[in-house]
């Protein structure tokens, strides 16, 4: 692709700033505080797409020479493929991590390696997962690298881990890499390690204590059926998040969303989601759970023909993240019609075919 067209694709992520010089592009993610360096000859081809939450993103496919390697970038994100162990440990045996992801994120390197880094230093260390943690960690840190990327707060998390127990790990020398030094020099130079993880507060204590009036003022866009002390009741007794949380988390994204929800004593429920489309139609997403059982099924999901724009993603990606704090263990799929065609494609990255099949190939 030519720099221009490159350009001209990124419109589609507003968030990012790209520039070019001559061949080479440098792509801004602010999010991040970071940058994506590409050499234009490189990228064979970009493809529109949405991330699971529904968020805009470009997909591109990298090549130089017979290789070809996934890119996709987001308002607030990299998703890129980890190194090969191989590449990076100085020795003729395979080595293979059992838990290697085909793709990751740059968000999700910072939180493993930081992760990391606090258990080791707290000595919370599990002797048996450790030389594949720290060779996990530093196979995705060099697999953001590949693509000009800059993660020296996660290569501090690392190194300061790394310094704590690595005589007790079990692994051959690593290669020679001048990257890999130059970011250990940049690590040093940081006053601080930034943190990413962020602490869940614990909302049972106020779940425990809602009220009627704790409902009534989240109508319209919350409604409950049959609003009563024993609709609270079973709220109390069931639900670890406040009304406000639950609503918030079920429309985030789409804020003129409604909803109706039910809770019965026994711990089930359903909830029916109306996204109005701006043209007098609506989307709707029908879900039931089962408190005690951890389910949470979605049963119905409508979305008139022709509307796009990440929408299904992003119920898809709510009614996942509501299922999480309410502490359910799986959500169950029986939607029909456009929704069974969609959910058969939801979390498969790239949505390139090629990019697809080498990527599968090589993890």
């Amino acid at each position: 692709m030519t720099p221009d067209e490159i350009l001209a694709a990124l419109a589609f992520v507003p968030e990012v700033r790209a520039t070019s010089l001559q061949n080479r592009m440098t792509i801004h993610v602010p999010a991040l505080g970071d940058s994506v360096h590409l050499v234009a000859d490189d990228v064979r081809r970009a493809r529109r797409i949405y991330a699971p939450d529904g968020a805009p993103a470009l997909e591109f496919a990298i090549g130089a020479g017979a290789e070809l390697w996934p890119l996709i970038i987001t308002g607030t994100d990299v998703v890129f493929q980890p190194v090969s162990p191989d590449t990076i440990l100085d020795t003729r045996m395979r080595y293979a991590v059992a838990q290697m992801p085909p793709l990751v994120a740059y968000t999700e390197i910072l939180r493993e390696a930081e992760a990391q880094g606090r258990r080791v230093q707290s000595g919370h260390i599990d002797y048996d997962t450790l030389a594949g943690t720290f060779l996990l960690v530093r196979c995705f840190i060099l697999g953001a690298a590949r693509f000009g990327l800059r993660p020296v707060a996660a290569v501090g998390w690392w190194d300061r881990g790394w310094r704590r127990v690595g005589d007790s790990v079990f692994l051959p020398p690593w290669r020679v890499d001048p990257l890999w030094d130059g970011l250990l020099a940049e690590a040093a130079q940081l006053p601080d390690l930034p943190s990413t993880l962020t602490a869940v507060r614990d909302e049972r204590p106020d779940a425990a204590r809602i009220e009627v009036a704790d409902f009534a003022r989240l109508e319209p866009g919350l409604r409950v059926v049959g609003l009563d002390d024993e609709f609270v009741a079973a709220w109390r007794r069931w639900m670890p998040i406040t009304p406000a949380t639950f609503h918030a988390t079920l429309t985030r994204g789409v804020p003129d969303a409604t909803a109706d929800v039910a809770l019965y004593p026994d711990g089930g429920g359903s909830i029916n989601l109306w996204v109005p489309l701006g043209d007098s139609r609506r989307a709707f997403l029908q879900t039931s759970f089962v408190l005690a059982d951890g389910d949470i099924a979605v049963d119905e999901i409508r979305i008139p023909d022709g509307v796009g724009g990440g929408l299904f993603q992003r119920l898809m990606f709510n009614t996942e993240r509501l299922a999480a704090l309410l502490g359910l263990r799986q959500v169950s799929l029986r939607a029909t019609g456009i929704g069974a065609y969609a959910l058969a494609r939801v979390g498969v990255y790239p949505r390139d075919p090629e990019l697809y099949r080498v990527t599968r190939d090589r993890t």
